[in-house]
């Protein structure tokens, strides 16, 4: 659907400010997120590191502060960039641009290090963002890419889809699920080998557990920013509706949520 990205880019750009809640940053897509910033490690003699999908620039601040590289973040949200720009204004080797993976502001050939938290699943055009990614890369160049795969989230998909095909139908439904990948490790591993020389694609699933406002404060800086505009009160009735469904998730360790995750690692 050709209107899908900037629904997406909107949405994240419309409820920035939700990403600085601290229950979202403690959340486990937040732990993840900090987790995942750990296992990227530019080398000592890269030039240029690439993030794409910088988000607010959390990951860069850790990983430039006190690197020699340059670094460039790539994020579509013009608001996500420009609370990345103030969180990262202490570190002058940091440039950020606005681009997409089907996209990339980067000359050929130009990046050492390249890597990606979260994002890579709100690609509308898989093949074209490979190849995009390969252009970008330098011959040795090296790729990290993690995102969520097709199996994530399945308990809140089944709770919550009567409640969306209830309000919303049963083409919304259709089209909210094309706004994202959902890939398999299997499907992954076609898809980048078709581009790249070297290419390693793993995927764990974990469970995590937490009460029901741990989990809605990144369901509404996530998931309800991509619901259709709705008067308050409506709103107010839908948002009750879906918090009921998430609490029968419920067990003795907590609401159960699935992250499937896949981790994309290539050399040009």
């Amino acid at each position: 659907m050709s209107s899908s990205p900037d629904l997406v880019i909107a949405s994240y750009a419309a409820h920035t400010e939700r990403y600085e809640n601290p229950r979202n940053l403690q959340s486990c897509w937040g732990r993840l997120s900090d987790a995942l910033t750990r296992r990227v490690v530019p080398g000592p003699n890269d030039r240029l590191v690439v993030e794409v999908g910088c988000g607010l620039g959390r990951a860069l601040h850790t990983l430039a502060a006190g690197h020699p590289a340059r670094f460039i973040g790539i994020e579509p949200a013009g608001p996500m960039r420009e609370r990345a720009r103030e969180r990262l204004a202490s570190c002058p080797n940091v440039e950020l641009r606005p681009g997409r993976f089907e996209a990339l502001p980067l000359e050929d050939q130009s990046v050492d290090c390249l890597y990606s938290l979260l994002a890579f699943h709100w690609t509308q055009d898989a093949t074209r963002s490979v190849t995009e990614l390969r252009r970008v890369l330098r011959p040795g160049g090296r790729m990290d890419l993690f995102f969520p795969g097709r199996f994530t989230g399945q308990e809140f998909t089944v709770a919550t889809m009567p409640v969306f095909l209830r309000r919303f139908g049963v083409n919304w439904l259709r089209d909210a699920a094309s706004r994202r990948q959902h890939l398999s490790a299997e499907a992954t591993r076609d898809l980048f080998q078709s581009a790249f020389a070297e290419v390693s694609v793993s995927e764990k699933s974990e469970r995590h557990h937490d009460d029901l406002e741990g989990h809605w404060s990144w369901w509404m800086a996530r998931a309800v920013a991509h619901l259709p505009e709705m008067p308050h009160e409506a709103r107010v009735d839908c948002d009750q509706e879906i918090r009921t469904a998430l609490q029968a998730l419920a067990t003795p360790q907590g609401i159960p949520y699935t992250i499937h995750l896949i981790h994309v690692s290539a050399t040009r």
